[in-house]
């Protein structure tokens, strides 16, 4: 017999074992996660869940472990994730087709798509990586915004007198509510310059300064 052991061996239990990967396997998942998120190209969306992770146990000698220079155990792990990316337009484009029907969506503007939540169908049961197509449920809120020509406003505002702005603003059903601001302040008129009338949507910005 050759190749045989006579003294004290360290090893190391299965619940020891089990304790590292499942730590391990978050770590890795995380770090490949975050290479993911930086890779998405401009105007795609990379939502949540939306992945596939295969995790490969390195296997040396036909066992998991091996032992470094200070006699410590160690163990190996790879993996390998694979994501789907939504082009922001054509998902934008799908959902109001879908929800605004018989409606001009050239005008109008969501907000909240990248928030979404997306579940797979069938996850479990099929391969993301070699799919030619899939199933999905997405959820959550989404905010329909009609857009107005500002450019338009501003030549009908051109000398209008500051008590008449309001007639204006009706003329363009999709202006909710409009806040106007004289500088300086006891100007009784618009400027007879459009280039002069500053209009700023408080749908693309958190604050109107």
């Amino acid at each position: 017999i050759a190749g045989g052991f006579v003294g004290n061996a360290k090893i190391v239990s299965s619940e020891d074992i089990n304790k590292v990967r499942a730590t391990l396997s978050e770590t890795l998942k995380q770090k490949l996660l975050k290479k993911a998120i930086i890779q998405v190209p401009l105007r795609y969306v990379f939502y949540d869940g939306a992945y596939s992770l295969n995790l490969k146990d390195n296997a040396i000698d036909s066992t998991y472990l091996s032992v470094d220079t200070t006699g410590n155990a160690q163990y190996k792990l790879s993996g390998t994730l694979s994501a789907i990316i939504v082009e922001e337009k054509s998902l934008n484009d799908y959902i109001l087709t879908d929800k605004l029907q018989g409606a001009d969506n050239s005008s109008v503007i969501t907000r909240g798509v990248p928030e979404l939540s997306i579940t797979i169908l069938n996850k479990e049961k099929m391969d993301i990586v070699s799919a030619s197509s899939l199933s999905a449920r997405l959820s959550g809120p989404i905010e329909f915004i009609w857009n107005f020509d500002a450019s338009a406003i501003s030549a009908r505002l051109i000398g209008v007198k500051k008590i008449d702005y309001e007639k204006i603003f009706k003329e363009f059903p999709s202006v909710n509510r409009a806040v106007v601001k004289f500088s300086p302040s006891w100007a009784w008129s618009f400027p007879d310059d459009a280039k002069k009338i500053r209009i700023i949507k408080d749908f693309e910005q958190s604050t109107v300064k």
